[in-house]
């Protein structure tokens, strides 16, 4: 991905780890252990496959917002991170197909790199 995606590729890997330590905290909580398996995303290009990881980002999200309470803090901050991943995701994306119109935290972001 590199610098067509306008900086936001490193800045979504970090919050979807930081979203998945809070979901599995969050599960402790409440004594459930989980398994990850990755969804299996079919896709011809990189951004078809990004596309494609939004949508399902999008509904762990869903799925987070309507769990309820009982899982401490954690569901909250990983509610809060995956908003910064599907951010970050849509503005790689935007940058992909349009260079350089990303919006403003795409500008601020490649100006730093």
């Amino acid at each position: 991905m590199g610098r067509k995606w306008g900086g936001h590729k490193e800045p979504a890997i970090k919050a979807l780890k930081s979203a998945m330590t809070e979901v599995d905290a969050a599960l402790k909580s409440v004594g459930v252990a989980i398994y990850y398996e990755a969804p299996s995303i079919q896709a011809k290009t990189g951004i078809d496959r990004l596309s494609g990881s939004l949508k399902v980002i999008r509904e762990a999200r869903e799925k987070l917002s309507n769990a309820g309470k009982g899982f401490a803090h954690h569901r909250v901050q990983a509610i809060k991170a995956l908003d910064v991943v599907i951010s970050e995701l849509e503005a790689g994306l935007s940058e992909t197909k349009q260079p350089g119109k990303a919006g403003k935290a795409g500008k601020k972001r490649a100006s730093k790199e």
